[in-house]
């Protein structure tokens, strides 16, 4: 609830206003028994009908009065309600969008998108319902014991067990109730995750004709979804004929006492009427309350759930640095000291103990077999992971304590498969940034051989490509000169290819190859591939296994020292005369 509370102070006044208008309703509403009872013990005992037309007139104005309060409470909630949602689903999608990569991987995008669309309105929903019953329903129950304490004190006993009953009935199945819906919200969220991977991987699945395997995945988390839903819900529906049932008894009680007060004259009928009437006003109440209950349970299991997506991305370091243009002209480029990580959950680290530097301007590659660490050392580099144990520097900087925005501007970072965006070839280079002109994206298109891609079609810069269809009309090596003509554009002043010339031909990959070697100085390159062809060329190259560096020089010395290298080499017929 203290999450909630910085949003409702926006709509304070409108917060406050809605529930005092169904305050007003409630009152008008404890009044009319009494106007009943004046009815039948004054005006039809006395068959004063002027009395009872007046009394009935009075109702109905109440009624009106009552009917008006109940609207513009009803407004002020659903304003309240629907500004809190739309301000908690923007503020929650701006604060996934600055994640680090660590943390979106460690959510995932179903439970991203289950929170975004259904936790949200969920919330939404419940701050409806509360704010419209938060006073009227504890009100009516309490003003209800009270009338009836003011009209006969042995009657009002009967109420005031009624709901210290109905009270422990909903206490004991909201505690019950709550960890059900959240584990529902969990089942929810991974049913959404294997949702999204089997249609994400239909063509593949298609392929192996593995349907079925999938289906049966899906459908046993949709049957662990369904058993916490159907508890939650069978133990929430056990409310209402509960509560029906012990209002009931007391109504059966009441009247039976009512009857023997009446005939001893301590009671009228007019009054009986009335402490009738106030039961059942409690009872349509408490059936609201418990409609509540439910409703907010299931509310505050989505609020516990957005609570710890927004709890993401609040242990980075207060120490921010920033890099200076004197920073950017120091010798050394990146420096890795004694540095390990490990994934959570794994027990092993990826990499151990690991050590080198790189010097400005230097084109570095990095090699080594499937699972050796490469992309690991790849996200170290870029700032993508910082829970790692060592040092690890980025022109004199610590690279964890400089922010999201100086690492975007300074480094730039190719991953094998580019995302497409929907837009044209320009905006897809550009990515909204102010930044970045043409000079940028056609010296960008040239190193990157996206050049030859924009010439050939007659809409140059302005073709349109489109999110879904794998970008239209893209094979994978044009999507991923696209992916390193976006990051050039930028201008960075470190450039990180993690296996992103894999689907390009060797002739394409070669004059990329020899125009980043024409490219300023300054810049400094590290390419990660599993080809030696790719890297041979390289200033110096670091060979590494299961996460320990076993080499760190040209590819002529290390061909030449490191026998696991050599052989490395020679499975891809890149043989060297000894």
């Amino acid at each position: 609830m203290k999450f909630l509370s910085g949003y409702f102070k926006q709509y304070k006044k409108q917060a406050i206003i809605g529930p005092l208008f169904k305050l007003l309703e409630a009152v008008f509403e404890l009044i009319v028994p009494v106007l009943v009872a004046k009815i039948i013990d004054k005006g039809i005992a006395a068959k004063d009908f002027a009395l009872i037309w007046k009394y009935v007139g009075l109702m109905g104005a109440f009624a009106l009065i009552g009917y008006i309060c109940a609207l513009t409470a009803q407004y002020f909630a659903s304003y309240v309600a629907n500004n809190i949602g739309c301000t908690i689903r923007s503020d929650l999608f701006k604060h996934i969008l600055n994640l680090k990569m660590a943390d979106y991987d460690k959510i995932g995008s179903a439970g991203i998108l289950t929170s975004l669309t259904d936790d949200v309105n969920q919330i939404s929903n419940g701050i409806n319902l509360f704010l419209r019953l938060l006073l009227r329903s504890p009100f009516i129950v309490v003003g209800a014991c009270v009338a009836a304490f003011l009209i006969d004190f042995k009657a009002s006993l009967i109420f005031v067990c009624v709901v210290i009953i109905l009270i422990s009935i909903i206490y004991f199945n909201m505690r019950i109730t709550l960890p059900l819906f959240k584990k529902s919200r969990t089942a929810l969220g991974n049913l959404s995750g294997i949702a999204e991977n089997g249609l994400s991987g239909v063509k593949t699945i298609r392929s192996f004709n593995k349907s079925a395997d999938d289906f049966d995945t899906f459908s046993k988390q949709n049957s662990n979804l369904y058993n916490f839903q159907l508890k939650a819900s069978s133990i929430s529906a056990m409310l209402n004929p509960i509560t029906y049932v012990v209002i009931n008894l007391c109504i059966c009680l009441l009247i039976y006492y009512g009857a023997i007060e009446v005939d001893d004259g301590v009671l009228s009928k007019g009054l009986v009427v009335a402490l009738y009437s106030y039961m059942s006003q409690i009872l349509i109440e408490v059936v609201k309350l418990c409609n509540l209950v439910v409703n907010v349970s299931r509310s505050l299991a989505c609020l516990n759930k957005v609570e710890k997506l927004f709890a993401y991305g609040d242990n980075s370091s207060s120490d921010v640095e920033t890099l200076t243009d004197n920073d950017l002209k120091n010798d050394i480029c990146v420096d890795f000291k004694n540095v390990s990580f490990t994934y959570e959950k794994n027990s092993d680290a990826t990499i151990n103990d690991i050590s080198f530097e790189i010097k400005r301007g230097e084109i570095i590659g990095i090699i080594g077999k499937t699972g050796s660490g490469k992309s690991t050392i790849a996200r170290l580099l870029s700032g993508i992971y910082d829970t790692y144990n060592g040092s690890i520097k980025y022109f004199g900087k610590e690279i964890k304590n400089l922010s999201e925005k100086e690492k975007a501007d300074s480094i730039g970072f190719v991953t094998q498969k580019t995302n497409i965006i929907t837009g044209s070839i320009r905006d897809n280079i550009i990515i909204n940034r102010s930044g970045v002109n043409d000079t940028d994206i056609n010296s960008a298109s040239r190193i990157s051989c996206l050049e030859e891609v924009i010439t050939k079609d007659a809409e140059g810069l302005n073709k349109m490509l489109y999110a879904t269809g794998a970008g239209t009309g893209l094979s994978g090596g044009q999507k991923q000169r696209l992916g390193i003509a976006r990051v050039l554009a930028g201008n960075p002043d470190l450039l990180i290819l993690d296996d992103s010339t894999s689907a390009l031909d060797a002739n394409t990959e070669s004059s990329f190859l020899r125009n980043l070697t024409e490219m300023s100085k300054d810049i400094t390159t590290v390419i990660i591939s599993q080809r030696i062809r790719t890297v041979k060329n390289c200033n110096k190259i670091l060979y590494i296994d299961d996460g320990v560096i076993l080499g760190f020089d040209t590819h002529e010395n290390l061909y030449n020292k490191l026998e696991d290298y050599r052989n490395f080499c020679i499975l891809q017929g890149q043989e060297m005369n000894v």
